[in-house]
């Protein structure tokens, strides 16, 4: 697989809607400032360790693509780190641990599709 699917991509050039659960069941809202087609940046107020499972769910609208483009998913995500505290919130890493392959044909089109347009934001 090309290097370029692995690029972090910045949500300014998408628009994304998020919402994360610790149990599959109760769900709150988080922000994902940064995405690639094998794990993202999340932040939220919630506190999480290195290894802690988290499922979250994504309604991708690339701008890239169009206005009426939109993609949603479910995945499961492992915590591999976290970042310094922004504006109150945490900002962990997630590497993506479970996800249907159609929709990870899907994030590495989009991805793919960005860095041609935009460049990679590495």
């Amino acid at each position: 697989m090309d290097s370029h699917y692995r690029d972090y991509i910045r949500t300014s050039s998408w628009n994304i809607k998020a919402k994360a659960s610790d149990d599959n069941l109760q769900w709150f809202d988080i922000q994902v400032p940064n995405i690639s087609a094998s794990g993202l940046l999340f932040m939220t107020d919630r506190e999480y360790e290195c290894g802690n499972e988290v499922w979250i769910k994504l309604t991708i609208s690339p701008i890239v693509v169009g206005p009426d483009f939109e993609v949603k998913m479910s995945v499961q995500a492992a915590v591999k780190g976290n970042r310094e505290d922004t504006d109150g919130l945490h900002c962990y890493s997630a590497k993506f641990t479970k996800i249907e392959q159609s929709d990870q044909i899907r994030l590495d089109e989009l991805v793919r599709i960005t860095v041609a347009t935009y460049g990679s934001f590495d």
